[in-house]
């Protein structure tokens, strides 16, 4: 067992998955014992959430659930480090199907499930699906994603910057949908907002707003949220980025010009030294917070978040209060040094990007 909750992250086997479906596919009963009463079955594999009636699939109690080539289906999906594994069953066909696949991502899984159900449980009368071309249908939809499933109130909230999903047209009327460290989906455009993953049978649907702009991107068991463009994680990258670059040219930059002008008189009105030296000291504290907390996130295994705030990003987190405290009296500083005319106006513009970083 792998304490994860609010997941109950039980290892099994096989063996015992197959004694699982058993108990599911016969209505509670496995052999000559009961695990649970008909209805309590019957209840779990219906559905009692839909996200949106396109999409044909949505929550039963433990199980997604939906339809497919006419078959009513239940499924759950478990991903750990290394693995992922998927239950399959049809309900009205006595069928289940566990697999699990020593990957970190479950496309191979759905890909499994999406052409078992094409090859034993084919619609007869299904029709090949002609792509709307993505000039016509679907331009607005192209963009930037994230999923909801992310925390809002914590530290937590930085991983959204390394998970964002990005919807692109692959100029063959499909839409691509990527994510750092996962092989692209590809979705046909069916129309009317509708998206169909054919390597995994499983189908999407846009949400639009009262505006006429799309405000999610749904599945049966996800919903991913349309970003607007001050919150993709390019642009916060570059802010980051600048932000290193001004604290860095302060930090090197800074003792070497004083070591350049006490060789060499300037006309420049210089300002004490008490203005440079405070701006020096918070730009370290700001590029070591930056530097730190980045290796510190992008090392760390996303389960040291499960049981509350790892102890060395606590510690780390001590510094954005004295680094607010350092800005407000840099703000102060800045507007002396812009009031007195200390240094060059390029001298002073470098201050007050450094403040401002």
């Amino acid at each position: 067992h792998f304490c994860l909750p609010p997941a109950g992250a039980m290892l099994s086997s096989g063996a015992d998955m197959a004694q699982f479906m058993l108990a599911h596919l016969q209505k509670g009963q496995v052999g000559d014992a009961r695990i649970l009463g008909e209805t309590h079955i019957n209840e779990m594999h219906r559905m009692q959430y839909e996200q949106d009636g396109r999409i044909g699939a949505g929550l039963g109690v433990g199980f997604f659930v939906g339809e497919l080539n006419g078959h009513r289906y239940s499924e759950h999906g478990g991903d750990l480090n290394g693995f992922a594994s998927r239950i399959w069953m049809l309900p009205d066909d006595d069928v289940g199907i566990f697999t699990s696949c020593n990957v970190d991502d479950g496309a191979l899984r759905g890909a499994i499930m999406g052409q078992f159900m094409e090859r034993y449980f084919s619609d007869p009368h299904k029709q090949d699906i002609t792509p709307v071309e993505v000039a016509n249908e679907s331009a607005k939809y192209i963009g930037a994603y994230r999923n909801n499933r992310y925390a809002r109130r914590s530290i937590e909230k930085l991983s959204t910057l390394m998970s964002e999903f990005y919807l692109s047209p692959d100029g063959k009327g499909n839409l691509l949908l990527s994510w750092p460290g996962g092989d692209p989906k590809k979705f046909t455009t069916m129309g009317n907002g509708v998206l169909l993953n054919v390597r995994e049978n499983e189908k999407a649907a846009f949400r639009i707003g009262d505006d006429g702009a799309v405000t999610h991107l749904l599945t049966g068991g996800a919903a991913f949220e349309r970003l607007k463009w001050y919150e993709e994680a390019w642009l916060h990258k570059a802010f980051t980025g600048v932000a290193l670059l001004l604290f860095a040219s302060a930090l090197v930059g800074w003792p070497i010009l004083l070591l350049t002008r006490l060789r060499k008189s300037s006309t420049t009105k210089r300002a004490p030294a008490y203005y440079r030296v405070t701006a020096w000291f918070f730009a370290g504290l700001g590029l070591l917070l930056l530097v730190v907390l980045g290796v510190t996130l992008t090392g760390m295994d996303q389960w040291e978040f499960t049981y509350g705030m790892p102890e060395r990003v606590i510690y780390l987190l001590m510094l954005p209060p004295v680094i607010v405290v350092g800005a407000a009296l840099l703000v102060v500083n800045t507007l002396a040094v812009w009031w007195r005319g200390y240094w060059s106006a390029w001298g002073r513009l470098h201050y007050t990007l450094v403040t401002a970083a």
